[in-house]
């Protein structure tokens, strides 16, 4: 690892930049909770702040059930190449319960990495982080500081991102500077799904397997699989609110991708 990027690591904390990241993350975290208790009891369920160029607003989000197995199986009835790695995983806990773990290591990817820093007590000392008290706010107060915090506590993360980036292909597992360490963690594994289903059969990933619903809805929305391939094998529990505080600008441009994915 270089000792520049070494060095853009401690500039950045012992510049409070650290500090001033988790702190911009917290507060606004903060509060956002305090402005979600405001709009909550009101009947629209969307807030426009014009003159801010902001929107709060509340989702309706379903609570779904899903029948992995069941999921799995149709899946395969569609696709059976190496794809199968980015929509299916296997639970870790069931491999270890049944003790088949390594019968399934035999079939992992190259582990990725990211990277994590815990700060020492002198790195500490240049991160104070000063946690605001939003109780008493009102709305509008809550809406003009969640935008340009937004915007801050942006800049500071991409600027964090950057400069943790440049250490994910370090040899070393953890490496020490004069403001803390910074250790590498692997990512959640990824197997060879369609080479393991091929040796094992499909009843050990309808036994093991598990869905990246998230990557199954993509494959869904750009038509590599039929909307019905989800649908018949979930059940809605439930459907909770989420709230979102965005830009209106970010809120056109979201909408826009979404309706795209449907156009002809």
């Amino acid at each position: 690892m270089t000792n520049e990027n070494t060095r853009h690591f401690i500039e950045f904390v012992k510049s409070g930049a650290y500090g001033d990241k988790v702190t911009a993350e917290l507060n606004h975290k903060h509060a956002k909770a305090v402005l979600e208790q405001h709009l909550l009891p009101l009947e629209e369920k969307r807030h426009v702040f014009k003159e801010l160029g902001m929107v709060a607003k509340f989702i309706p989000k379903e609570e779904r059930t899903i029948d992995h197995g069941g999921l799995i199986n149709e899946i395969l009835a569609y696709i059976r190449s190496e794809a199968l790695s980015q929509v299916i995983t296997l639970d870790t806990t069931k491999l270890e319960q049944k003790g088949v773990s390594s019968l399934a290591d035999e079939y992992l990817y190259k582990p990725t990495y990211f990277t994590r820093p815990a700060l020492n007590t002198f790195g500490k000392s240049f991160n104070l982080s000063v946690e605001e008290d939003f109780t008493d706010k009102n709305i509008l107060y809550l809406v003009r500081y969640l935008k340009f915090n937004s915007e801050r506590k942006k800049r500071l993360e991409d600027d964090y991102k950057w400069i943790m980036k440049n250490f994910t292909d370090m040899k070393e597992n953890s490496i020490k500077t004069e403001v803390g360490s910074i250790s590498k963690i692997p990512n959640k594994p990824i197997w060879d799904i369609y080479s393991l289903e091929k040796y094992y059969g499909s009843e050990f990933l309808l036994e093991f397997g598990e869905v990246n619903v998230t990557k199954l809805q993509e494959w869904i929305q750009i038509g590599a699989l039929p909307k019905e391939v989800l649908t018949a094998h979930q059940v809605v529990n439930d459907i909770r609110l989420d709230f979102m505080v965005m830009s209106l600008d970010n809120e056109k441009k979201m909408l826009d991708a979404f309706y795209s994915r449907f156009a002809s």
